[in-house]
C-alpha cells in the first residue's frame, strides 16, 4: 500500500514538472523583388548583368539573415 502511494506521488510530481513549448509564428517581411537577367549582347552587358546579379544575391542574403536571425556575415573561425 505504501509503495502504491509513493508511486502515485512520484507520477504526480513527474507529470506536474513537464513543460510544453508553444511556437509563435511570425510573418516574414516582404522579400526583395525577383531579378530577371536581361538580354546580353556584349561583354559589357555581361559584366553589368554579373554586377547586378551579385548585388541582388546580397540583398536576398541580407533579407534572409534578418528573417532567421543569422549572423552569417559576422562569423569568424578563431
Amino acid at each position: 500500500m505504501r509503495l502504491i502511494i509513493l508511486v502515485m506521488i512520484f507520477i504526480t510530481i513527474l507529470l506536474s514538472c513537464q513543460t510544453s513549448k508553444e511556437y509563435i509564428s511570425i510573418p516574414l517581411s516582404t522579400p526583395p523583388r525577383q531579378y530577371y537577367i536581361p538580354e546580353i549582347e556584349s561583354e559589357k552587358d555581361l559584366l553589368k548583368a554579373y554586377q547586378y546579379t551579385t548585388i541582388h544575391i546580397v540583398k536576398w542574403q541580407k533579407w534572409f539573415n534578418l528573417q532567421v536571425g543569422s549572423n552569417y556575415f559576422n562569423y569568424s573561425n578563431k
